[in-house]
């Protein structure tokens, strides 16, 4: 098996330096170095390979840590402003008492509803299984899709002409908000 590689190797170094001329530019140390890797192959004698640039370790320091966000999120939300409040108040509506007992409860929820439509958040929960509208979760990525809407009307328009299961699931009514921004 040596002895085919060492022909091999033989035959592809003497092609090489047959077609090498002067006049294409080469260098002739760069044959020298073909010469020596090629010696190296045939007695084992290996460099260790190079390590792969992702691995950790390998770059010149670390990665930098990331940077924490510009604009640092208020300690409280506004449950003054009039469209946070018709917000908020249709999430309550669709979740149990206790979600809604406590100003600290409701602050979370305003937060979620700083810029929402209530009246689109009302429009998305009553296309949608009772079930898919009473969890806090559920609710927050409601206002998510609905923050950009304006015109709830759109929603009820465009669920009654495809129909009522076009429009029963989240990407559904995802799609639809979408649509109506």
């Amino acid at each position: 098996m040596t002895l085919i590689r060492t022909a091999v190797l033989v035959s592809v170094f003497a092609f090489q330096t047959v077609h090498a001329s002067d006049a294409d530019g080469r260098p002739i140390s760069s044959n020298y170095q073909k010469l020596q890797l090629y010696e190296q192959i045939m007695n084992g004698d290996l460099p260790a390979p190079l390590p792969l640039p992702d691995e950790p370790g390998d770059g010149p320091d670390d990665p930098p840590a990331p940077k924490p966000p510009s604009t640092p999120k208020p300690p409280y939300c506004s449950t003054t402003n009039p469209e946070n409040v018709r917000c908020i108040r249709a999430v309550c509506d669709q979740l149990p008492n206790m979600d809604c007992s406590t100003d600290k409860k409701v602050k979370d929820i305003a937060c979620q509803c700083d810029g929402v439509n209530g009246q689109c958040v009302t429009a998305v929960c009553n296309q949608l299984d009772r079930f898919d509208c009473d969890e806090k979760r559920e609710l927050f990525s409601i206002t998510k899709m609905c923050r950009g809407v304006s015109d709830a009307s759109c929603i009820d328009r465009i669920c009654s002409e495809l129909g009522r299961f076009e429009c029963d699931d989240m990407g559904d009514m995802r799609r639809v908000t979408e649509l109506c921004r």
